[in-house]
């Protein structure tokens, strides 16, 4: 009566003056309340108990210890499980193999793999999650089926789900549990995050979308639900509206991986545009290199190259315009209320102008989305290069030697590119390799191949 009014301390003082007469309820109770309000104290004492007392662990007991186990708290379980009885001896094999999973050790599942039928509902299941980690899910599968009201999300369907998760064959089953048990009311957040996982994974962005705007109404400040939302509705074929366009705004997304999910969500559901302006203005809030270099590839050659990358016919405020001054390339946005801005308003492509004594060329006019390639290629010019992009010039007077220096270049400090490269001539003159492999080896032949044989171009002025 004391625990269930909520009186656990005072609860707990009576089992600890019960010490001298200790029995498997008192053991069985001080479990119960260690578990319920996770408490390493109570769960210590019952095992104390439990070992100088010489009390026999019945299921009840197992079963506690079972759902207690996690990460944080399997040491306390671990210290004591050699030293305890238990009246069914699958049942401390089975807490044994499940204190090294939670200390991700090797499990050995031989011990109680053939002995399930020993052992209740809540701790076959358990069994079968470690079966199912073990590589014998199917297993796991069968001997939970029958065990399991797929309506009824109790400790064993929550095991029973996690089963389910591990191999892709089975997750229509789970989809299916996951979305009749919402249907009927259960909206727990880790399973309907797993139900949109799983609609997303077999295609449904319909039932992705149904799912996700409930988790976006209760969960609207995560960010991993905001941008699964996102991509739900657009994959679902609801269009780009001012409602969407809002939540992306004021979306702070801090990882460049859920850029790049968002940013792939609106170019292949046709938002070129919007999908153009996201991703320049998320690369300009979070200044990844990734980012960057993701902007340049994408605005060059991917997607939304028309949109970035198109030459406009005359200057106008806001405009990106290259200009060479001192020959040198130098870009800018235009702004009206500067001297060189006023100045350039109305000028066209090739047009050359003056302002205090210096002289200007307009080489090319675009999008003000077009200055963020411009700063990238002079900041990787000016580092001499980063990770993804490395500056690389051609001798005209050598140009061979050249072209294998910025072959070299490109390739890892602890890689011998003579070395590796005779290595493969010689295996080609031995027979062991065929021509087709030597040319694609990489940072060795391929680069001359793919030189010689693709787009890449070099005009060589002559005299």
């Amino acid at each position: 009566m004391l625990q269930m009014s909520g009186e656990t301390e005072e609860a707990f003082a009576i089992i600890c003056d019960m010490s001298n007469s200790v029995d498997q309820s008192v053991i069985d109770l001080s479990l119960l309340i260690g578990h319920d309000y996770r408490n390493d104290d109570y769960i210590r004492f019952a095992l104390i108990q439990a070992r100088d007392n010489k009390i026999a662990l019945n299921s009840f007991a197992s079963s506690i210890l079972a759902c207690y186990l996690d990460h944080d708290n399997v040491t306390i379980v671990s210290e004591f499980i050699d030293s305890l009885i238990f009246i069914n001896h699958v049942e401390k094999d089975l807490l044994r193999q499940l204190c090294n999973f939670a200390k991700k050790e090797p499990v050995d599942i031989s011990s109680f793999k053939d002995e399930t039928d020993t052992l209740t509902d809540e701790l076959t299941a358990f069994a079968a999650l470690l079966m199912a980690k073990a590589g014998e899910d199917e297993l796991a599968v069968k001997i939970l089926s029958p065990r399991v009201d797929e309506q009824l999300l109790d400790l064993k369907a929550r095991v029973f789900i996690d089963v389910l998760s591990i191999n892709s064959y089975h997750h229509p089953h789970l989809y299916r549990i996951l979305q009749d048990n919402r249907k009927r009311g259960s909206c727990q957040i880790d399973l309907l995050k797993k139900e949109a996982h799983l609609a997303s994974l077999l295609a449904d962005y319909a039932g992705a979308f149904e799912v996700l705007e409930i988790l976006h109404r209760e969960c609207p400040y995560d960010e991993e639900v905001s941008v699964n939302y996102i991509n739900a509705w657009l994959r679902s074929g609801k269009p780009l509206s001012s409602e969407l366009m809002l939540i992306v705004e004021k979306l702070d997304i801090s990882s460049p991986d859920r850029v790049r999910f968002v940013y792939a969500a609106l170019v292949e559901t046709n938002n070129v545009e919007y999908a153009a302006i996201f991703l320049h203005n998320k690369t300009v809030a979070l200044g990844d290199d990734q980012l960057k270099h993701l902007f340049f590839g994408e605005s060059t050659t991917g997607y939304i190259a028309k949109v970035v990358s198109a030459e406009l016919d005359e200057v106008t405020p806001g405009v990106c315009v290259i200009l060479r001054y001192r020959e040198r390339p130098k870009a800018l946005i235009v702004r009206e209320n500067t001297p060189l801005g006023k100045a350039l308003l109305g000028k066209k492509k090739g047009d050359v102008l003056t302002l205090l004594r210096d002289e200007y060329e307009i080489i090319s006019i675009h999008s003000y989305l077009y200055k963020l390639n411009a700063d990238y290629l002079d900041e990787v010019m000016i580092n001499g290069g980063n990770e993804r992009m490395m500056p690389f010039f051609i001798d005209e007077n050598n140009i061979l030697e050249s072209f294998e220096n910025a072959i070299k270049q490109f390739s890892p400090e602890s890689y011998n590119y003579e070395e590796q490269r005779q290595k493969k001539i010689d295996d080609y003159k031995k027979g062991n390799i065929p021509y087709s492999h030597l040319i694609e080896i990489p940072d060795v032949i391929g680069g001359y191949y793919k030189g010689l044989f693709t787009s890449f171009e070099y005009k060589v002025p002559f005299a």
